[in-house]
C-alpha cells in the first residue's frame, strides 16, 4: 500500500498560512502532519520546529520553553539552564574537557560550568586552574547527568522528558546567544562569588 492511498482523518480547524504569516500551535502541528505523512520531514531544533512540505518550504514556529510563574524569583540553577539552552542555540557552547581547555587558553571563554560529582580529581584541578589563570568565571551544578541534560547531550521523548543522558562535567560557554532574564541572574551571581 502506497502512502498515497492511506487516508489520514485530520481535522482542519483553519486553511494553512501563506509563507512568513505567524501561525498559532494547532495550525502548525496540523501542517506538520499532512505533510509529513505525505512527504516524511520533520527537523526539531532547541528553540524552533521546522517542518518541510513537498514545495521544500520551511516553516518555522516558535516553541514556548518553560518559564518559573510571573513574580517568582529564577533561582540560580533554573536561570543557568535557560543561559545554557540559549547559548546551545546560538552555537556557543563548547562540551568536554579537550574543548572547554582549548576555548579558555585562547581567551574566548565567559563562562565554565563543572559537575561536583566528577569522580577524576585532576580532571577538577585542571578545570580550576585554567579558570583561575585566565580570570574565567566558575560555577559548579551538582550532578553531570544535569549538566549533560542541559547541554544537549540526550534524546527527547514524544513525552518531553530526557532520555539516554550523557554525563557532562565541564562545558564553557563562548557565546550567550542573547540577553535574557535568566542570564542577568547568572552574571549577579558570579558577580557576588
Amino acid at each position: 500500500m502506497a502512502a498515497e492511498d492511506v487516508a489520514v482523518p485530520v481535522e482542519v480547524a483553519a486553511p494553512a498560512p501563506a509563507l512568513g504569516e505567524p501561525m498559532d500551535i494547532m495550525t502548525a502541528l496540523q501542517l506538520v502532519l499532512r505533510k509529513s505523512l505525505a512527504h516524511g520531514g520533520l527537523f526539531l531544533y532547541s528553540d524552533q520546529c521546522f517542518c518541510t512540505c513537498s514545495e521544500d518550504v520551511a516553516v518555522p514556529v516558535e516553541v514556548a520553553a518553560p518559564a518559573p510563574a510571573l513574580g517568582e524569583p529564577m533561582d540560580i540553577m533554573t536561570a543557568l539552564q535557560l543561559v545554557l539552552r540559549k547559548s546551545l542555540a546560538h552555537g556557543g557552547l563548547v562540551r568536554g574537557l579537550h574543548g572547554a581547555a582549548k576555548v579558555i587558553e585562547k581567551h574566548a571563554a565567559q563562562l565554565c560550568v563543572l559537575a561536583e560529582d566528577c569522580d577524576q580529581p585532576d580532571y577538577i584541578k585542571l578545570v580550576k586552574a585554567l579558570c583561575a589563570d585566565h580570570n574565567v568565571s566558575l560555577v559548579t551544578v551538582p550532578s553531570a547527568k544535569t549538566l549533560g541534560e542541559w547541554a544537549g547531550l540526550c534524546k527527547i521523548d514524544s513525552e518531553g522528558k530526557a532520555r539516554k543522558v550523557v554525563g557532562c562535567s565541564c562545558l564553557v560557554v563562548k557565546d550567550y546567544g542573547e540577553e535574557s532574564e535568566g542570564l542577568h541572574i547568572v552574571q549577579e551571581y558570579v558577580k557576588s562569588h
